[in-house]
């Protein structure tokens, strides 16, 4: 599955992909918590042949193989990827043995949108602590960089100066920057 992750640094994308597949675990452990499918469009008969509600609806192995993994750019993979469960999961899944009880959607299927608006919403919130931090960045000036380095470091200047006094002459980091690569 892709995720939209435009505009995130690479240590935000394992963020928002982690949180993204934890979020996909839970809702499908929710919809199975009442017997529904967490695919859309998806339907399955709760119960067997001989009445009994079905154990993928119950704690137990099956339901705890159900995880998450990150894959390469912006995408993750759900699914069951436990060996011994593998053969269970296809079987819900498909219905060979057992009516079909899909609970990981197959070739051109999704989750359901109350579990994708979740995913959507927290990579959202992801990005405006992005944008956040950005906009923080671009204000920050010049000497309240080097307030903040010599409150960590303790240093001043050869001179003895302070390195906020000597470099007040300097509104913001970009007008620093600018000079410093002039000299």
């Amino acid at each position: 599955m892709k995720l939209n992750l435009k505009g995130l640094t690479r240590e935000q994308k394992t963020q928002a992909k982690s949180e993204a597949g934890r979020l996909i675990v839970e809702g499908i452990n929710d919809y199975l918590d009442k017997s529904k499918s967490p695919v859309s469009g998806g339907e399955f008969k709760v119960k067997k042949k001989d009445g009994e509600r079905s154990i993928l609806f119950e704690e137990g192995d099956l339901r705890d193989a159900i995880t998450s993994k990150n894959r390469k750019g912006d995408e993750i993979e759900v699914g069951v990827f436990k060996s011994s469960e593998r053969a269970k999961s296809y079987n819900h899944n498909i219905g060979d043995t057992v009516p079909t009880r899909r609970f990981i959607p197959g070739e051109d299927e999704n989750f359901k949108k109350t579990i994708m608006s979740r995913v959507n919403q927290r990579i959202k919130e992801i990005k405006e602590d992005r944008e956040t931090e950005l906009e923080q960045l671009r204000t920050t000036t010049v000497g309240e960089v080097f307030a903040a380095f010599e409150l960590a470091a303790g240093s001043s200047t050869p001179t003895g100066e302070s390195l906020t006094t000597s470099i007040t002459n300097f509104p913001t980091i970009g007008a620093l920057l600018r000079e410093l690569g002039d000299g």
